[in-house]
């Protein structure tokens, strides 16, 4: 596992707890009958706050998410374009081979030597 999956998943475990946070704000958050209409709506007000720093949290830890997540897509279209150049630089020392067999099979076709069968022929015909 590389550093970049190590973080994303490091991110994702802390976007779950966040989010387990927050369910469990939500959860004390109802007002409690046996208490005064002052005392819940002050209790109300620091769920609230808590509430909003959980949310906070969450924005920062998904952005962190975002970014890493935004070098990986970077690095993987890097790695695509130094494929893509290794691609052509093989296929084009592919065809210079081709062109050089090409040049080498006929200068030998004009250098060639006779077969021996063509050596028995004329022996042959000389007789």
């Amino acid at each position: 596992m590389s550093s970049g999956e190590n973080k994303l998943s490091e991110l994702q475990k802390r976007i779950e707890q966040t989010k387990h946070e927050l369910e469990q704000i939500k959860q004390h958050e109802k007002p409690m009958p046996e208490f005064i209409n002052t005392t819940n709506v002050i209790r109300s007000n620091e769920y609230l706050l808590k509430e909003i720093q959980t949310h906070s949290k969450l924005v920062s830890v998904y952005e962190k998410y975002s970014q890493e997540l935004e070098k990986m897509v970077l690095s993987t279209s890097v790695i695509k374009s130094k494929i893509k150049q290794l691609k052509s630089r093989i296929n084009t020392r592919k065809k210079s081979k081709t062109r050089i067999k090409r040049r080498k099979k006929s200068s030998r076709k004009i250098r060639r030597k006779p077969s021996k069968t063509r050596k028995v022929k004329r022996k042959k015909l000389k007789r």
